[in-house]
């Protein structure tokens, strides 16, 4: 994952973390309804990791031509 593959995920992460904690208060507080928003929240960071939409193409593009470009010379 490279440097906007980590923006990306630290965006989700900062919309999902507020339904979770929701969801865990629920769930202190005895309501079922809690497990839904943490199961929703769990759901906004898988689909941002690993559902690939047609906005990342130009990621995955820029990222194999600095990829081909760069040099990893472990010397």
């Amino acid at each position: 994952m490279g440097i906007i593959g980590t923006v990306k995920f630290a965006a989700t992460f900062a919309f999902a973390l507020p339904v979770a904690l929701y969801g865990v208060n629920r769930v202190v507080a005895g309501h079922n309804t809690g497990w839904a928003f943490l199961a929703i929240a769990v759901v906004m960071l898988a689909a941002e990791r690993y559902i690939t939409t047609p906005f990342d193409a130009p990621e995955r593009a820029a990222e194999e031509a600095a990829a081909a470009v760069a040099d990893d010379d472990e010397d």
